[in-house]
C-alpha cells in the first residue's frame, strides 16, 4: 500500500489512501502490522541481528505512514489503544523499562499540555474532525442516514417493509 501511495500528498488532509480495500480496511491492516512489528522489536532475541532490527523498524515506520495516509480516525484510536496495552500484553516490558516509560511518559504529557492547542489544531485538520462531509459531529453523515432510514423508510413502511434488497437503492437515492 505504501508503494501505491502518493507521498506528495502526505500533508493534504483530503487525500486518503485506498486501493482494492476501503480506507478503514487498509488502516486496520496497517494498524495490526505495526503492532505486530512493535512487539517483534521489543522481544528479546537470541540473535542480535541488526538487519532484522532494521527490517522491523522499517515495517513499523511504513505501517505508521500508511495508517496516517488513510486518515482513519477509528484505526488510529485502535493503534493508540494497542500501544497503550503493550505493557500489559508483554509483562517483562514494564518491569525492565519502567524508568524509561515514566520519564518519556511524563515528558510527553508535559509537551502535550504545553502544545495542546497546536496539536489539536493539526490533528483535527489532518483527520477532518470538523469537515462538512467527514466531520465527527455528524459521525461522517451516518446520523443523517440513520434519521432518514428511520423516518422515511422504516416508519412509512412499518408493517410490510420495502422488499428484500431495496433498502440500499432507496438510501443511495436519498443521499
Amino acid at each position: 500500500h505504501l508503494g501505491s501511495a502518493d507521498l506528495t500528498e502526505v500533508l493534504n488532509p483530503s487525500y486518503r489512501l485506498e486501493l482494492f480495500l476501503n480506507t478503514n480496511g487498509v488502516a486496520f491492516i496497517a494498524c495490526m502490522c505495526v503492532l505486530v512489528h512493535v512487539v517483534l522489536l521489543l522481544q528479546k532475541r537470541r540473535d542480535r541481528s541488526n538487519l532484522l532490527f532494521v527490517f522491523y523498524l522499517i515495517a513499523v515506520l511504513a505501517g505508521i505512514v500508511v495508517l496516517f495516509l488513510t486518515r482513519s480516525r477509528t484505526a488510529t484510536l485502535a493503534f493508540i489503544g494497542g500501544l497503550l496495552s503493550l505493557p500489559f500484553a508483554m509483562p517483562g516490558l514494564i518491569t525492565k523499562k519502567i524508568n524509561q516509560l515514566i520519564f518519556w511518559g511524563t515528558a510527553a504529557i508535559f509537551l502535550l499540555f504545553y502544545y495542546w492547542s497546536s496539536i489539536f489544531e493539526s490533528v483535527s485538520f489532518y483527520y477532518s474532525f470538523f469537515d462538512k462531509y467527514r466531520g465527527i459531529e455528524t459521525a461522517t453523515n451516518r446520523t443523517d442516514i440513520l434519521v432518514y432510514t428511520f423516518n422515511q423508510i422504516i416508519m412509512k413502511n412499518f408493517f410490510i417493509g420495502i422488499g428484500p434488497g431495496n433498502h440500499l437503492e432507496t438510501i443511495e437515492k436519498a443521499t
